[in-house]
């Protein structure tokens, strides 16, 4: 049969369209009807903007007419102070600005490529700036990067960047501990973490708190063994430090990949001025090679990991290796594909998840398993464009290795012209970093540093906060590892094994623990910050949301109750609706399942 042609988006079955839906939906999102849905506690802050509001930083850059607290990689600098020539800081400025003022009015904004050619990037040879006016994009539906914010950085003077300081300043001292020397083993490892314990604790139960955590969904400011340097989400405090999709092989169609990767030397960088220096000018160093190449294997020449050819991910080290390579979105996509080789339940509300309706139809291209890997993709660059405006638009907020090098200018002169919090500069942490690397700058785990963006949010978390709210509505969050599916890494990272001494994982909180891996690791190279993890994540979830809102509008299948539900970061239950309204929700059953439960893959048609 062959149906005659009708522009159906114009009317179906003569109901208000989905288009202008979509577009009802966007114009109506406030804070009573979508933000105050987002994860509270650490992540709160994160809100649709209302008519005439402005996006608000932390009034960084005029309270420090220097600049010292903002963005300048790239730019001229003073050899004696690292801070940069203010004219090319007001020049860089100037023509962000403008670029943002031209896109409120017009797409494509005449003259805005030229604008960023034109950036006071003097050095031509070293490394370019990345991608600015993908924050001033757009798309036909879900966020537009305009009309969300995220609360202020904390500035630069405040007790609560010096705490976040102390932490990566301790996360870079045990890079290359295992993490199973974490416990037991002996100095140096075992001490500079027990120290890390203490010092971390003491400075979260003491004025104002830099980290909250959701121990048994209650939040809780102990910094201990399970807390430390995790995310804030349930599940991240049970079982061991690196996620179950990190561990697992991932079935790729008739492939298996294992999830090992070539090591790194056990060698930090930027620890001299100079070094410090040529990096916030812009040159300095070589472009490390992609570790697909063979010509990467060479430069593996540090004793302590030469002859271990590839190793699972078994420390700090490894996982900043991780991601500086990833491409974004991959551990989420891997999560899916291993999702699916462990046949774990798809979400409750699925209709396909109905066991009666196993032997007479299955999702595929809708609510099936191309459906979700497609959604991946889609919600990552939709991510990236709502979280690039707040860096380069709104924040600007200088990276970890650049507040590095303030902390040097005052510890060596003895003048702290920044106010920079005596948290940080009398920090036992700051004390062994000088003892241990012999530097007062943050030490990094990449030759280049960070990259050549502001810090304030971050790319990875931002990303792994929408991919994983995603994962979350498409599959049981509350459903339970089979104890004989739970894996740990060896100790020299050589192989994986069964952990049988494990407590009880779930799909949610080890999804929570994937997001918390890959955007703490990106802490732990020294490029971010913990509340870069924390609003970027809230972030990333808020361009989830509204488009999980607008997806739920679009299926032919009828579904009776919410379309969507899942447990956002704070372990609140969401449901959207048909309609695609959103309210606090209830799971129609209680899970009793375990992983597997399916009997075939999502992908075989």
């Amino acid at each position: 049969m062959t149906n005659r042609h009708t522009n159906r988006r114009a009317s179906i079955s003569a109901a208000i369209s989905v288009r202008n839906k979509m577009r009802r939906l966007a114009r109506r999102r406030t804070h009573r009807n979508f933000s105050q849905f987002l994860s509270d506690g650490p992540y709160a802050g994160v809100r649709i903007l209302a008519a005439r509001q402005r996006h608000q930083d932390n009034s960084d850059e005029a309270t420090h007419p220097d600049f010292a607290a903002s963005f300048s990689k790239g730019l001229n600098h003073h050899w004696s102070t690292g801070l940069p020539i203010a004219a090319e800081y007001s020049a860089l400025m100037s023509a962000l600005d403008g670029q943002a003022a031209n896109a409120l009015t017009r797409l494509p904004a005449p003259g805005s490529l030229a604008a960023i050619d034109g950036l006071p990037n003097t050095h031509r040879r070293g490394r370019s700036f990345v991608n600015p006016l993908s924050g001033l994009a757009t798309d036909v539906y879900g966020l537009d990067p305009y009309d969300i914010k995220m609360p202020p950085a904390p500035d630069l003077s405040s007790e609560v960047a010096a705490k976040e300081m102390v932490e990566l300043y301790w996360m870079a001292l045990v890079r290359d501990v295992p993490f199973a020397d974490w416990v037991n083993r002996p100095p140096p490892g075992a001490a500079n973490i027990a120290a890390a314990i203490s010092e971390l604790h003491a400075l979260n139960n003491t004025g104002a708190p830099f980290a909250e955590h959701y121990v048994g969904g209650i939040l809780s400011k102990t910094i201990e063994l399970s807390t430390l340097f995790r995310g804030a989400a349930p599940g991240n405090e049970v079982g061991g430090y690196v996620s179950q999709f990190l561990i697992h092989d991932i079935p790729y169609g008739t492939l298996r990949i294992e999830q090992r990767q070539r090591p790194v030397p056990f060698r930090d960088h930027m620890l001299t001025w100079r070094k410090w220096f040529d990096v916030q000018q812009g040159r300095g160093f070589d472009f490390e090679p992609s570790p697909a190449k063979e010509r990467f294997e060479p430069r593996v020449t540090d004793r302590r990991v030469r002859g271990r050819r590839y190793r699972h991910i078994h420390s700090l080290r490894d996982l900043t290796h991780y991601v500086r390579f990833d491409a974004l979105h991959e551990a989420y996509f891997n999560a899916a594909l291993i999702l699916d080789g462990l046949l774990a339940p798809l979400a409750p509300n699925n209709p396909y998840a109905d066991m009666s309706r196993e032997f007479t139809q299955r999702g595929f291209g809708t609510l099936g398993g191309p459906h979700i890997l497609a959604f991946l993709t889609e919600v990552a660059t939709r991510a990236l464009k709502v979280m690039w405006h707040q860096k380069w638009f709104v924040h600007r907020r200088l990276r970890p290795e650049e507040f590095g090098g303030r902390v040097h200018v005052a510890k060596k002169t003895g003048t702290n012209r920044h106010g920079i919090h005596a948290d940080l500069l009398t920090s036992q942490a700051l004390v062994t970093t000088k003892t241990e690397k012999r530097t007062w700058l943050l030490p990094q785990a990449f030759h280049e540093g960070s990259p050549m963006h502001p810090s304030y949010g971050a790319g990875h978390a931002t990303v792994a906060g929408a991919c994983v709210t995603i994962l979350k509505a498409m599959f049981d969050p509350r459903c339970e590892f089979d104890p004989s599916h739970v894996m740990r890494v060896k100790r020299d990272g050589r192989g994986i094994e069964a952990d049988p001494s494990s407590p009880k994982l779930t799909v949610g909180g080890e999804l929570n623990k994937l997001a918390a891996n890959i955007a703490f690791a990106r802490n732990a190279a020294g490029v971010h910050y913990r509340s870069d993890y924390t609003k970027s994540l809230a972030l990333g979830e808020a361009v989830a949301l509204a488009m999980l809102q607008e997806q739920a509008l679009t299926f032919a299948e009828d579904i009776s109750g919410p379309v969507f539900i899942f447990e956002n970061f704070s372990g609140q239950v969401i449901a959207i609706d048909a309609n695609g309204s959103i309210s606090r929700g209830v799971y129609p059953r209680p899970c009793q399942r375990r992983v597997p439960e399916r009997e075939r893959s999502l992908f075989s048609s």
